[in-house]
């Protein structure tokens, strides 16, 4: 459960204090009613002008005296009213935003058409149309605040109730996932929706699939909370993006920024050790931004075009410290290895429990002679003991830093040292183009293109095999998102619009392989795991539990987030005094999933099979690589392929009533439904059956906790004996009600409130999708490292590979180790969202909000696998 209590209190600027509505779309509103000293006027031609482009709009004011501009795209219009017998009212400046709905009721006096009466910047400062609350990044806004990375989303901190969790030094083109941590309203983190002119880019985790670059972008409305029908699949707020676009004149800016190497310093204690700027790495260092846009007419009053464009190119420094095997310890001699001083003792494992054997010689260093202890803590080569692989696996290490050879001291302290260069790219290009075919339809296009690449810092020599260190990436990271956007617009009558909306987006996620040009071969392994890992390539996986390195093991990664399509409309029509709309919306969200890392298999080493029975300062982790005793590890089998989607569905109604002159009521329905994630070749599970009699009963004699019980419980495949081939079991129908008001207390002061029901996205596990029988690992079988002798070593650790055996086994599959899987009975998440609010308009410009916010969530979840042992 997620409860959020908020008292919010802010002096909002006019472009902040108008409210938010609908969410699937980015296009605002203008309506109102037209009156003269008697009453409302029906019949008076009214005119929505775009001041950018004088692309003009035309309705008439109906029976009631009521006038609509529905799904008026953000910029500054003029609104022009004019009947026989009165006075022309022209109002310029007025600003639409984007879900922007503006409530402007237009007074009419007496006199001729040729009588003109002009009033300019009569937009509203507070919000009498609806009780969303938000705010809106504009231009201006856009342009003038500080935004590390340029990264508009998150520059929506500046909305109250917006937070983020992101580790903030990730902000640019390529950080997707972290800029992506960020709560609306209290709502879950990545559980909020992102939309492009009027269409989703949040992937199947609730990322953002690109970061668009501020060239391109009109204005970032951050909606948190919407009480709208129109408002879908979100379990926290909606950043809503407009892309920008041309106008009747033609625009352009370029930008280019660097920050020079003469004019940086290193920190304070660098400068105290007197080390230069070369000898840290800081004057190879470069930071290049640059972008730029341009627009305009193609056809003057009806063809326009906007193009943009941002990278960088970047060179920064990461300072490590790490544990490398010391160049004695490579050949077998700790001698000069110590742990807090005490030099080190090396036993021979195999020597434990006093029995000669073919590793456990009966005289001699490492010996029963001596109880295993070899002499002078070296691991001659020639011991019978010693791995050839394990003497590989060391010898293979580079011997030199970026910054020169390692120290020579081995006790287990870093002793190499020095400055990874991380050189970064990227590249964003977007185009936009709109189109007027007649006064009554219009159509605008939208693509952007996303290239980064960002490799992982490494201490290692650039012609050396790569370090993976835990906290960077191994290997160059490569994004290359696209996005795509239709929109189109047919004004059907003087009350009636229709709209509507196609996209798609993809987004290529993948880290490059690190090869191992020389081969696992040469490193003295044999046997079926030579034989049987899919990449020879690649240096195993090593890791270390005192403090060495870890190294190697990754294979590549290819991911591919998918949203083949996302289609919604909306039909708006002014009725009396009701604004309606209703509408409809699809989507399939997707992810293509390869290989993973550790495609060569991993290996844990510690200290305790060198050890004397586990005793203080005794044995090394390094010791246990050379005699070939790792603790544990595994082999995957290309973990994580599959082709994993979901499919949304969503329709609506929604009425915002105009009571009377100082109330509006908004109120709505809708209905959604979303599929389980299902994979197209049923390659996976979709629950856990707890009743189901397990085969076991009669193949296992029933002793002990087991005693006359019967075994039950196995694991549900997808499509075998008529089971679900999609995960969970969502509701046929979810109904999510909204409804708000807003109540002028006069001219100047209004009070609003609003509640609605939102069915959240599952935030779905990166890799996790319940694979189990689908993807499978080969075990290392090891004794207690402790006090065991060891049963496997590295001259053939995996005398067997095991391949995915599907569905084969049935109830059987898992027996003996710990599965997960999605739980088929898990809820629909949902968030319970209301508010409260009063506005008053002030002098100078200015509009105060006091306001309480509040969210509840409910059934809310991660991920959405369970784990047990079935044994």
């Amino acid at each position: 459960m997620s409860v959020l209590r908020q008292i919010v209190i802010g002096g909002l600027m006019a472009a902040l204090a108008v409210g938010t509505a609908t969410a699937q779309s980015f296009t605002g509103g203008v309506r109102g009613s037209v009156k003269d000293a008697n009453g409302v006027i029906p019949g008076v031609a009214v005119q929505l002008i775009n001041e950018a482009t004088t692309v003009a709009r035309e309705t008439t004011s109906n029976a009631s005296g009521e006038y609509n501009f529905p799904a008026v795209a953000p910029g500054n219009y003029t609104v022009k009213a004019s009947l026989a017998g009165f006075k022309t009212y022209e109002s310029k400046g007025i600003r639409v935003g984007t879900q922007q709905f503006l409530t402007l009721d237009l007074t009419l006096e007496v006199g001729t058409l040729q009588e003109t009466i002009t009033v300019t910047g009569a937009a509203p400062l507070i919000d009498t149309s609806n009780a969303s609350t938000g705010g809106t990044l504009d231009r201006e806004v856009l342009e003038v605040l500080p935004a590390p990375g340029r990264n508009a989303f998150l520059m929506g901190i500046t909305i109250p109730t917006v937070m983020t969790a992101g580790d903030p030094q990730f902000n640019r083109q390529q950080d997707q996932t972290n800029a992506s941590r960020v709560s609306m309203g209290g709502g879950g983190m990545r559980a909020n929706n992102y939309l492009l002119d009027g269409v989703p880019i949040s992937e199947l985790r609730g990322r953002a699939v690109l970061n668009p670059t501020i060239e391109a972008v009109e204005e970032v409305k951050v909606q948190v909370h919407t009480y709208d029908a129109e408002m879908g699949r979100t379990g926290g707020g909606v950043f809503n993006v407009t892309a920008r676009s041309g106008t009747n004149a033609f625009h352009g800016s370029a930008f280019y920024q660097t920050r020079p190497v003469w004019g940086v310093n290193e920190n304070f204690f660098v400068q105290k050790e007197g080390i230069s700027k070369k000898d840290s790495g800081l004057a190879d260092t470069y930071y290049r931004l640059y972008g730029g846009g341009f627009g305009g007419p193609v056809v003057k009053n009806r063809t326009f075009f906007w193009a943009a464009t941002e990278g960088y190119r970047s060179n920064t420094t990461r300072n490590e410290q790490q544990i490398w095997p010391g160049l004695n310890q490579r050949v077998g001699d700790f001698s000069k290895s110590t742990v807090a001083g005490v030099p080190v003792s090396i036993y021979n494992p195999y020597c434990r429990g006093g029995a000669v054997s073919a590793k456990c010689p009966a005289t001699g260093t490492g010996s029963v002679a001596t109880g295993g202890l070899f002499t002078g803590a070296i691991i001659p080569r020639t011991h019978p003991a010693a791995n050839a692989a394990g003497f590989g696996l060391l010898g293979a290490w580079p011997k030199e830093t970026i910054g020169g050879p390692i120290a020579a001291n081995e006790n287990n302290l870093p002793n190499a040292s020095a400055t990874g260069p991380i050189i970064d790219s990227a590249d964003m290009f977007t185009i936009k183009a709109e189109h007027k075919f007649t006064n009554k339809w219009s159509l605008s296009a939208l693509y952007i293109y996303n290239k980064t690449d960002e490799p992982g810092s490494t201490i290692m020599k650039q012609d050396a095999w790569y370090i993976a260190s835990q906290d960077n990436f191994f290997g160059p990271l490569r994004r290359r998102p696209h996005v795509a956007v239709l929109n189109n617009t047919n004004i059907l009558n003087d009350t009636t619009v229709l709209t509507m909306r196609y996209g798609f987006s993809t987004w290529q996620d993948s880290c490059d392989k690190q090869p191992f040009s020389a081969g696992i071969g040469s490193l003295g392994f044999t046997g079926a795991y030579l034989n049987g890992v899919s990449e020879k390539d690649v240096f195993p996986s090593l890791t270390f539990n005192e403090g060495v390195q870890s190294v190697g093991g990754w294979g590549g990664q290819a991911v591919r987030w998918n949203s083949p399509y996302s289609v919604n409309a909306t039909l708006s029509k002014l009725w009396g005094n009701h604004s309606l709309k209703a509408g409809a919306d699809v989507r399939r969200i997707g992810v293509d999933l390869e290989t993973v890392s550790a495609i060569s298999g991993n290996f844990d080493f510690d200290r305790l099979f060198t050890s004397n029975n586990g005793a203080a300062n005794t044995g090394h982790e390094l010791a246990s690589v050379l005699l070939g005793t790792p603790a544990s590890g595994s082999v995957p089998f290309n973990r994580g392929a599959g082709n994993w989607f979901t499919t949304y569905y969503g329709t609506y109604i929604q009425d915002d009533w105009r009571v009377s002159q100082k109330l509006t009521v908004n109120f709505g329905v809708r209905l959604e439904h979303e599929d389980g994630l299902q994979e197209i070749d049923n390659r996976q599970t979709v629950g856990f059956d707890q009743t189901a009699v397990s085969p076991l009963n009669g193949r296992v004699p029933k002793t002990g906790l087991l005693a006359g019980r019967t075994i039950n419980g196995g694991l549900i495949f997808a499509g075998v004996d008529g089971a679900n081939t999609a995960q969970g079991n969502p509701a046929a129908v979810k109904v999510a009600p909204r409804g708000g008001f807003s109540y002028s207390l006069d001219p100047k002061t209004v009070l609003r409130g609003g509640y609605g029901l939102f069915y959240a996205p599952w935030n779905y596990n990166a890799t996790q999708h319940g694979q189990v029988g689908f993807a499978r690992d080969t075990s290392l079988a090891q004794s207690a490292s402790a006090n065991g002798v060891p049963i496997t070593s590295l001259e053939n650790p995996y005398p067997a590979l095991v391949q995915p055996i599907g569905s084969s086994l049935g109830l059987l599959t898992g027996v003996g180790s710990t599965i997960n899987y999605v739980d088929q009975d898990k809820g629909d998440p949902k968030v319970h969202q209301y508010s409260f609010d009063v506005q008053r308009e002030l002098p100078g410009n200015m509009a105060v909000t006091i306001g309480y916010v509040g969210a509840t969530g409910r059934d809310i979840g991660f991920a959405g696998t369970n784990n047990v042992a079935i044994n």
